[in-house]
């Protein structure tokens, strides 16, 4: 948690994890319950997924060749950071109330779509360590993906490509890619149930219990 000039607390946070953990959907609900319960105290930003607005300019990884792919990644690494830099600013310069920033992933992540020769021309074209990126957030919160018998029926995302095996694959990249973070927090599915929706009802309940934890030592109290 950090202080900025005016005494007031904020906080990024990453949501992480493989296709279909629910990061988008608990990005939202997050913010909504913050937003009903806490707005008299605390102010929300989400950051959405830096390569879901690119791809919406009609990009098809498939078509790239890999000159291409590497600055793909590049680029989507410079935009994760400028986004949340935006968010940033403003909760330096806030007044009033405590910020929390959502991150819809963090600006690790683009590592699991790249070789780790492409990785480190990144982050020298870039200018930053991997220290420097774990550093930028002060929790990472990781999501695990969907159990099997789920994970076909809410593929609701036009850019997802994974089948379950790969999107498992990329859930452990990703476990890889954030364990040094001294504040990882994992989600799993040991609540899930055969029932889709009180499954998903019981892991947002640990996600946001982890996010009310977080919350409290604001002010070194309980909500």
């Amino acid at each position: 948690m950090k202080k900025n000039k005016f005494g007031k607390f904020y906080c990024k946070i990453v949501l992480t994890g493989g296709p279909c953990a629910g990061k988008s959907t608990a990005q939202r609900l997050i913010a909504d319950r913050i937003l009903a319960d806490f707005s008299d105290r605390w102010r929300v930003f989400v950051v959405s997924e830096a390569s879901s607005l690119l791809y919406k300019g009609r990009v098809k990884r498939a078509a790239m060749n890999e000159v291409q792919v590497e600055q793909w990644q590049e680029d989507i690494l410079r935009t994760i950071i400028q986004l949340e830099n935006v968010y940033e600013h403003i909760a330096e310069n806030e007044e009033l109330r405590n910020t929390i920033i959502i991150c819809d992933r963090g600006a690790m992540d683009p590592k699991a779509y790249a070789t780790e020769d492409q990785w480190c021309r990144i982050l020298e074209k870039v200018g930053v360590t991997e220290q420097d990126i774990l550093a930028r957030y002060q929790y990472v919160i990781q999501i695990a993906i969907a159990p099997r018998e789920y994970y076909i029926g809410i593929q609701n995302n036009p850019y997802r490509r994974e089948s379950f095996e790969e999107a498992q694959e990329k859930d452990e990249k990703y476990n890889l890619i954030w364990k040094d973070h001294p504040n990882l927090i994992k989600i799993t599915n040991e609540q899930a149930t055969h029932n889709l929706e009180e499954g998903w009802n019981k892991k947002f309940a640990d996600i946001f219990e982890v996010i009310q934890q977080i919350l409290s030592k604001a002010n070194g109290s309980n909500y």
